[in-house]
């Protein structure tokens, strides 16, 4: 399994050129039988896309990516990030069949994590890619274990969080925040709650 990256700016040439990559990609891809998931990157370019746009700018990069795409050469997954609810809801009506997933982004609270998991599912997303939001945990494993109870839906952020702290303790591991600090949400994506 592979990983192709894409990063548009809305300038004309330059996604041009990386629509054209990701084609030349996926011909070699289809000819060799290999299989990927593709990540889209929000602009980096400084006013790029209003910050009020980028979810609807990315969904429409998408979907012109994706054009015309037979299903043995799609990607098995897309990772992106947060544009919020509007922005998902509307990426993952255009296509059922494709699964969306999100990047996870800065560490953040744990709070961020479980509450980014527990939206991205509730609007229509499958996947979560928490690369920093797990590695930088103070218990990996139990990160880890949390989220699936959030992601399977039988336990609520908060819950988590107050459970995550409980345990951290009863391990004898140092909290890098306290339980309220923990519970605070400090993802700007999250900025709406």
């Amino acid at each position: 399994l592979g990983l192709y990256s894409i990063t548009f700016n809305n300038d004309l040439e330059h996604d041009h050129a990386s629509l054209q990559a990701f084609s030349d990609f996926r011909s070699e891809a289809e000819a060799r039988d290999f299989k990927y998931f593709l990540e889209i990157f929000g602009p980096n370019m400084p006013d790029a896309v209003p910050t009020d746009g980028v979810g609807e700018f990315l969904n429409d990069m998408i979907a012109r990516a994706l054009a015309g795409v037979t299903s043995k050469n799609r990607p098995l997954f897309l990772k992106m990030p947060y544009c919020g609810p509007k922005a998902l809801e509307e990426l993952v009506a255009y296509d059922p069949s494709l699964i969306v997933g999100v990047l996870g982004g800065a560490s953040g609270t744990a709070m961020d994590a479980f509450t980014l998991l527990a939206e991205t599912k509730k609007y229509g997303g499958r996947a979560a890619l928490f690369g920093r939001k797990i590695n930088n945990a103070e218990d990996q494993l139990l990160m880890i274990e949390l989220l699936r109870l959030v992601a399977d839906g039988n336990i609520k952020p908060t819950e988590a969080v107050n459970t995550y702290h409980k345990k951290l303790e009863g391990k004898r591991i140092i909290p890098f925040r306290s339980t309220e600090d923990d519970l605070k949400i400090t993802a700007p994506e999250l900025a709406y709650l």
